[in-house]
């Protein structure tokens, strides 16, 4: 026992260096690579409801979700198949979203039960098998979409999906690396824990022969539910407790768990400077991300500017109309006045909106972003071996184009729906499902960029107090 206790003292000083360690940068790193992930299936997801292979949920936004959960993997008819993948695929964005914009990315909130519900979510889809062989019935139906949009002519979209795939599997990469590392760390505390509030007050004789195991484990289920009623138990911890403390074997073991929780010194590299590219690069995939619901929102809202255009008219308004178009030469000026909440002054604000001028300019921001998702186009590839301050004004413009796309989306989807006829309202398709696409792609965008803005504020200060920053 008093060996046991040694032990202990020492993971105790470990964990408490390894929590530090993980706070200051694992959870960090765990944190953009969802972030990074959720923009990978997006890409993937988005087009799938564009080319009308799925259909799109009209009550996703309405689901209230408490907890992590994959969808249903189960068989099913080929005659439900779009019915099901629509479903699935559905919710399955929703569970990123969920984990993304609600899970605290903190080591008390992620416990090993929530760690467990984040690893069954990410292997739902075998992003690393997707194949018509694979035994999943979700991903031999994804692979059989992706063959599709591969054998047809649209070879943006087959492009694009062909890199999100490849992203996916380096990003899962990290992402497990830092899971795997926060799930060590959450198993030796817990096991800490369970030592010190249940096999402390026990009495077990060592050595312990498999023959007496279960003997045991009967046992410490009842000092646990004693003196740990709030914890969950786990009878595989439990297990490689009584291995470690109470087993010949058990110094080989508990010293493998003192070399996993020790902190490696990482190498220092002497750099000239610092580039924090990789971080405007990912602001701007966030934006990228928007291409194809920019798109979609366009064709519906152009359906809605149609069933304004063709309802009745008073005698006043056809004579209204056609002064308009005597004034403009023939060209119909099309003018709308859109209301919109101003978040700096909180107050409702009327803006003007010339229609065709809103439509072409949000088309070719559509076009930027299209080619921003691909990886392979020129203007990524420009991106790439720009300085950092043309790739940070890019940024700054572009999601400020993005900004006020979304505000006029918002602001016309509503006009359409007040100024249309009762009889034709139910013709005009909603958009909220790309706007929300949309604005999450932009708060993320803006996260990025803030965190940029930050560091290189951090780096300026220093340079002025003659401090050099050495880099990892």
């Amino acid at each position: 026992m008093e060996n046991v206790l040694i032990y202990i003292d020492k993971v105790e000083e470990l964990i408490v260096k390894k929590r530090e360690h993980l706070e200051q940068k694992g959870l960090k790193q765990l944190r953009d690579g969802f972030q990074a992930y959720q923009t990978l299936f997006e890409n993937i997801y988005n087009i799938l409801l564009r080319k009308g292979i799925i259909q799109e949920d009209p009550y996703k936004y309405d689901e209230k979700i408490s907890e992590v959960n994959p969808p249903s993997d189960e068989a099913f008819l080929d005659t439900d198949k779009q019915n099901k993948m629509s479903q699935r695929l559905s919710f399955y964005h929703s569970q990123i979203e969920f984990l993304n914009n609600y899970y605290q990315f903190s080591l008390d909130f992620l416990t090993l039960g929530r760690l467990k519900r984040i690893v069954k979510l990410l292997k739902y889809i075998n992003w690393s098998r997707v194949s018509i062989t694979s035994p999943s019935p979700t991903t031999k139906v994804l692979a059989e979409y992706f063959a599709k949009i591969r054998q047809g002519s649209d070879s943006l979209s087959a492009g694009i999906i062909g890199d999100a795939l490849t992203q996916i599997e380096k990003v899962l990469g990290v992402i497990f690396k830092s899971l795997n590392e926060v799930i060590s760390f959450e198993k030796e505390a817990y096991k800490i824990e369970v030592r010190k509030n249940v096999f402390t007050r026990m009495q077990i004789n060592a050595p312990v022969k498999e023959e007496g195991l279960e003997q045991i484990m009967q046992q410490v289920k009842k000092f646990f539910a004693k003196y740990m009623p709030q914890q969950a138990f786990f009878a595989e911890l439990i297990k490689e407790i009584i291995f470690e403390d109470y087993t010949p074997q058990g110094m080989e073991l508990r010293n493998k768990t003192l070399e996993a929780l020790t902190i490696l010194e990482e190498k220092k590299q002497k750099q000239v400077g610092r580039s924090y590219k990789d971080i405007l690069i990912q602001a701007i995939k966030f934006l990228g991300s928007c291409g194809l619901q920019l798109e979609d929102a366009l064709n519906k809202i152009n359906e809605g500017q149609q069933l304004l255009e063709n309802r009745k008219r008073s005698l006043g308004e056809r004579i209204k109309r056609w002064l308009m178009k005597l004034i403009n030469r023939g060209v119909e000026a099309k003018l709308y006045e859109i209301e919109y909440f101003d978040v700096v002054t909180s107050t409702i604000k009327i803006e003007k909106v010339s229609y065709n001028e809103f439509i072409e300019e949000t088309q070719k921001l559509a076009q930027i972003c299209s080619h921003i998702i691909n990886r392979s186009s020129n203007l990524f590839r420009r991106l790439e071996v720009s300085p950092d301050d043309k790739v940070f004004e890019f940024l700054n413009k572009n999601l400020a184009k993005l900004q006020i796309a979304h505000r006029r989306l918002n602001g016309l989807i509503s006009f359409f729906k007040a100024e249309i006829p009762r009889e034709d309202r139910i013709k005009l398709k909603g958009i909220k499902l790309e706007l929300n696409s949309i604005k999450n792609s932009i708060v993320k965008s803006n996260q990025k960029k803030h965190e940029y803005v930050a560091f290189k504020e951090e780096e300026e200060q220093m340079k002025k107090l003659g401090i050099k920053k050495e880099n990892n």
